[in-house]
C-alpha cells in the first residue's frame, strides 16, 4: 500500500491538482473523513518503508493501527466498509495534492498525527535519516509557503516534542 506522495510536486501538473481539488471538495463529510484517515494510513506507511526496510515492529504497529483507522471508515451508501476503503485508497494512489488534505485537519489533529507519524519512526528504536527527510517532505507539503531550512527546523522541534512519545509503547 505505498503511495508516492513524495515523488509528486503539489506545484507541478497544475490541471491535476484541479481534478484532485474537485474531487476532494465534492466530498461528504463521511468521505473527507475516510480520505483522511487512509491519507494518514498512507503516509505512515510512507514513513515506515522510507528506509527500504519495514522492521518487525513497524509492521505489527502498523497493522494494530491500520485495523484502528479501517474501523473508523464509514461506508459510502450501498457500498461495502471494504469497497469504500478500496475506492478511496485509489484515489489517494492518484492524488498528488496531500497536502491539502492534511492541511485541512484540525490543528489537535495535525498535532496527533505529527505525535503518530514520529512515534513510528522510533517504534523501531531507530531514528534513519530516510525517515526525517520524509517528515521533512511531509512538512513541505503540508506547509508549501515553508523553506527547507524553516522545515528542518519544523522536523526538529517536532522531534524534540514527540521523540519521547510513549503512544505505541509495547507491553512486556
Amino acid at each position: 500500500m505505498l503511495f508516492n506522495f513524495l515523488k509528486n510536486d503539489d506545484k507541478l501538473h497544475s490541471s491535476t491538482n484541479s481534478e484532485n481539488d474537485i474531487f476532494y471538495e465534492n466530498l461528504n463529510d463521511d468521505q473527507k473523513n475516510n480520505y483522511q484517515l487512509l491519507t494518514i494510513l498512507s503516509v505512515i506507511y510512507g514513513l515506515i518503508s522510507s528506509d527500504e526496510e519495514v522492521s518487525n515492529e513497524e509492521l505489527i504497529v502498523y497493522n494494530k493501527l491500520e485495523k484502528e483507522i479501517k474501523s473508523k471508515i464509514i461506508p459510502d451508501l450501498g457500498l461495502s466498509k471494504d469497497k469504500t476503503i478500496q475506492n478511496l485508497n485509489l484515489q489517494i494512489k492518484k492524488n498528488k495534492n496531500i497536502g491539502k488534505v492534511l492541511r485541512n485537519l484540525p490543528k489537535k489533529e495535525l498535532d496527533f498525527f505529527w505525535e503518530n507519524l514520529i512515534s513510528f519512526a522510533m517504534v523501531d528504536e531507530y531514528l534513519m535519516n530516510e525517515e526525517v527527510n520524509f517528515i521533512r517532505e511531509i512538512v513541505l507539503k503540508i506547509f508549501p509557503e515553508m523553506k527547507d531550512v524553516e522545515a528542518r527546523k519544523y522536523v526538529n522541534s517536532l522531534l524534540r516534542k514527540y521523540l519521547g512519545s510513549e503512544r505505541f509503547g509495547f507491553e512486556d
